[in-house]
């Protein structure tokens, strides 16, 4: 418990991320929802392009790379933030904080993935192929131990959906 009362959230006690001027007849669908992430990431990828851009030009960021440093999940998670302060400001529309919160771990799931997919053994520095397939495998194991073995302490009804739901986060 950190001092937040059952049925309210973080942001409020709604359980929304919207202002103080919102109407309960006007809430966002799951399209609005994933158009405002998808928003959110296009603006952040145009960002960090013009960026990139930017540092080609000039001779001491090409050098060093200070600003293309940045993530672009963090990046979009920063225009997110800013898109929903203007939409709040701007417009009556109800979006839903959980929601938001498991697209975006769905989102980083997803990138974590692709980032994941385009490893090859190649890419991999000289001498760490073993370390990397070492540190896989541990994972797999304990992912594996975790379902098999804590999963049914844990959760004694229903502990196989449980635990694949957890084991998947």
């Amino acid at each position: 418990e950190i001092g937040i009362k059952k049925g309210e959230s973080l942001l409020g006690n709604d359980m929304s991320i919207n202002g103080p001027h919102s109407n309960q007849d006007n809430k966002a669908g799951l399209g609005a929802h994933i158009s405002l992430m998808a928003t959110a990431i296009l603006i952040a990828w145009l960002i960090d392009l013009m960026v990139r851009l930017g540092e080609e030009r000039v001779e001491w960021l090409k050098k060093h790379h200070v600003i293309s440093g940045f993530r672009l999940f963090k990046l979009s998670m920063c225009t997110a933030l800013a898109l929903i302060c203007i939409i709040r400001r701007t417009s009556s529309l109800i979006f839903k904080s959980e929601w938001f919160f498991r697209m975006s771990g769905l989102c980083l799931d997803l990138m974590a993935v692709a980032a994941l997919g385009t490893l090859t053994p190649r890419s991999l520095p000289e001498g760490n192929t073993l370390a990397f397939i070492m540190i896989v495998l541990a994972c797999v194991l304990w992912n594996a131990l975790a379902f098999g073995v804590l999963a049914p302490r844990l959760f004694p009804n229903h502990w196989a959906t449980r635990g694949a739901a957890i084991s998947s986060d």
